[in-house]
């Protein structure tokens, strides 16, 4: 082993660290001499928070859906789960890599969420992590050290570059092989790799060679051998697919590589002597670089179309690796509707999740009954049933700012995914009125079955399904044309409605039928009918679309169901009438409103049990859950 190949090494497994849009994104920095993870925003470039994590972190990852953040800590031997919402530990996966050797370094999601894959450097091995479960189900054996990996877009293929050997290892995802191991001729140190947008190419950085070496993913063999700095370690690929940049820990630079031609396009000075430029992040609009300097505890961010550096960070603690993503931080909070005795309430109660506790009470309308956020967060609606209006509450200040009226007694509502439209079910007037939600106004109001009392909106908003408690149907809306395509029959007395992630299936309780009307939302039939108990009047679907949650106002409790063979997997007491269910984002939990019992339950998703009780207000009816935002983002 040459001299500067066991300095490289040595350095990356013993050192400690010496000392656009509307919406913001957020960098995930982990901090390897402070155990912590910093958060970013890349919009102010400013640090939004820290949180604590094992030891010695490494490698982050963000799922695909916004939503988590894993964090590979090397000297604990841990994994540990951050929500983005919260920005919380919420789960710690131990014993990763072999209980001896420890150091898991690298860390990646399938494209699909459901997987993550870890490297153990010590072990010589990929650990294969179930994230329903949060759980390793597979060993995958590959070269020697590996340290870091990347995917295909289509999650068909994993690249790991193994250090010592000079090899990259080729995974397939669907069996959890090695299909091919590619001599890296030429590359020591073999790194950090990246993919390409299209899937087309890998580039892969050679830490003592000062070369990056481009793999042909369709034939797994190199097709290009690119020189670059001195001691390249991170890779990141525009979103365009356009530019490769590779960070060069020695030289403090950044090479900046044209993938059309894989040729250096510009090289770009980031630093003095001690800086040690290591990880390297591109925002997800791809607009500007994050380049992280580990020497000085700093970042360095570069505009993308002009190449200058626009803005130094300060970033104590060692930052090591960074992933961004669109999710904004903050607390998770239920808001409940407080239907009142004879629907005379007048409030909404909000509960934060993490505190367990009613942190705010608004007053809305009289007889609030649906709710609904927009998809931004930033705006809650509620249809208060006595009033016939629907109050605008900004979720940030936690102030109505406006009521619209709209037809007789509404109940129900839906928002559309891009959050134009907002569907509220009159139930005395048989309609369904179509607000525009950028001028707070009705739009048109749409004729369905008798007493429409719920809608939902498919995941494309590309449908609303209505539940007409009179009719015993479901209106189903086109919602280009705003005009009812077809009406299905259902149980006897509809309450609630909820569509699968996919947008595959609805679900329709039936109240005084006792039971769940599956529907195939393709073919806007019903494919089966569930049993559930007497009353059932709401239903809500988990992210993951494994389970629903069915309400059994007549037997205190909620039924469970398992969505892929649409049968009841358990049964879970809660208080007394319970009327609405809602999913927390992250699909941990589940808030179910105690009409009877003036309670919120909170279940847990894993367990199926109930592991906490909040006093509530008056009857209450339904919830929505949302993060209200701790940052002032634009």
């Amino acid at each position: 082993m040459s001299r500067r190949l066991l300095r490289m090494l040595l350095a990356f497994l013993l050192s400690t660290t010496p000392a656009h849009s509307a919406y913001a994104d957020f960098g995930y920095i982990t901090l390897l001499g402070a155990d912590e993870v910093a958060i970013v925003n890349a919009t102010t470039n400013t640090v939004h928070s820290t949180v604590s994590v094992g030891d010695r972190p490494k490698g982050v990852a963000i799922n695909p859906s916004n939503t988590e953040i894993y964090v590979a800590n090397e000297t604990s031997n841990s994994i540990s789960v951050i929500s983005a919402y919260s920005t919380d530990v919420v789960a710690t996966i131990s014993s990763v890599c072999n209980a001896i050797n420890k150091n898991p370094t690298g860390i990646v999601f399938h494209p699909d969420g459901t997987k993550a894959y870890v490297t153990c450097a010590l072990d010589n091995s990929v650990k294969v992590i179930d994230t329903s479960a949060r759980t390793i189900f597979a060993t995958i054996s590959v070269g020697d050290r590996p340290y870091e990996l990347s995917i295909t877009p289509n999650g068909s293929k994993l690249y790991v570059g193994n250090f010592l050997d000079n090899t990259a290892s080729v995974i397939n995802t669907s069996t959890n092989t090695v299909s091919s191991t590619i001599t890296l001729t030429g590359c020591g140190g073999a790194f950090y790799s990246a993919v390409t947008p299209d899937g087309s190419k890998a580039y892969i950085t050679c830490s003592t060679t000062d070369n990056v070496k481009v793999i042909d993913t369709s034939t797994d063999s190199v097709s290009a051998t690119v020189a670059v700095g001195d001691t390249p370690w991170g890779v990141a690929i525009t979103p365009d697919g356009n530019t490769a940049w590779v960070v060069n820990d020695e030289d403090n630079s950044v090479s900046v590589i044209d993938i059309g031609s894989d040729t250096v396009a510009t090289t770009i000075s980031v630093g003095g002597g001690g800086d040690s430029p290591q990880g390297i992040g591109i925002t997800p609009d791809g607009s500007r670089v994050y380049v992280l300097l580990i020497g000085t505890s700093a970042a360095k961010v570069i505009d993308v179309s002009s190449y200058a550096i626009v803005d130094t960070i300060s970033i104590a603690g060692g930052p090591f690796e960074i992933k961004f993503t669109t999710t904004e931080p903050g607390t998770e909070i239920a808001y409940v509707t407080n239907q009142g005795t004879s629907n005379n309430g007048t409030t909404v109660s909000l509960i934060d999740q993490a505190l367990r506790s009613v942190v705010a009470v608004l007053t809305v309308g009289t007889g609030p009954f649906g709710i609904v956020a927009s998809p931004d967060f930033t705006t809650v609606y509620v249809a208060n049933r006595t009033s016939g209006t629907v109050s605008v509450i900004n979720a940030r200040t936690r102030t109505v700012t406006d009521t619209i009226s709209v037809g007789t007694n509404p109940a129900g509502l839906d928002i559309t995914p891009d959050g134009s439209k907002l569907y509220v079910a009159n139930v005395g007037s048989n309609t369904v009125s179509v607000i525009d939600t950028a001028s707070k106004s009705v739009a048109s109001s749409i004729s369905v079955g008798t007493s429409p009392l719920n809608v939902a909106i498919t995941p494309d908003g590309a449908k609303a399904y209505v539940v007409n408690d009179g009719s015993d149907n479901v209106s189903v809306i086109n919602t280009s044309t705003d005009t009812v395509s077809t009406t299905i029959s259902v149980g006897t007395n509809p309450r609630g409605v909820a569509i699968t992630p996919n947008g595959n299936k609805a679900y329709v309780a039936n109240a005084n039928s006792g039971n769940v009307s599956v529907i195939n939302t393709a073919s806007d039939t019903v494919s089966t009918t569930i049993a559930i108990g007497s009353t059932v009047v709401d239903v809500a679907v988990l992210p993951d679309g494994s389970k629903a949650y069915v309400a059994n106002f007549g037997g205190n409790a909620v039924k469970v169901i398992n969505t892929s063979t649409d049968t009841v997997s358990s049964t879970i007491n809660v208080g007394t009438q319970p009327t609405g269910v809602a999913v927390t984002l992250d699909g941990r939990e589940v808030d179910v409103a105690n009409n009877g019992s003036n309670s919120v339950s909170v279940v847990n998703t894993s367990t199926n049990t109930v592991v906490a009780t909040i006093a509530g207000g008056d009857r209450p009816r339904n919830i929505a859950t949302l993060v209200q935002r701790t940052c002032n983002c634009p």
